[in-house]
């Protein structure tokens, strides 16, 4: 494994869910975009990305995806830094 004071990587067995997590979470964040793009309030960002994220756990599954990949790094992680991009100019 990879790491320094500056850099540390995690392994992850569920490669599956990894790929899955990391491709729908740019879906995700499109139609996160796509919400602001309309002028929709932060609440609906926050609801389409929690009931999205149900859906992609869900859809992962059928797949034999583990779901606590997704509360890790891979699936929370992720999509908390693509979104706080979409909404820290907002906050500032």
């Amino acid at each position: 494994m990879l790491s320094s004071v500056y850099f540390r990587s995690y392994t992850q067995s569920d490669v599956i869910g990894v790929e899955i997590a990391g491709a729908l979470k740019n879906v995700l964040a499109i139609g996160a975009g796509i919400i602001e793009g309309l002028g929709y309030g932060i609440n609906s960002i926050a609801a389409f990305i929690s009931r999205g994220s149900r859906e992609v756990t869900t859809f992962a599954m059928i797949y034999n995806a583990n779901p606590h990949t997704f509360f890790g790094l891979a699936g929370i992680g992720k999509k908390t830094f693509s979104f706080l991009i979409l909404i820290k100019p907002k906050v500032i």
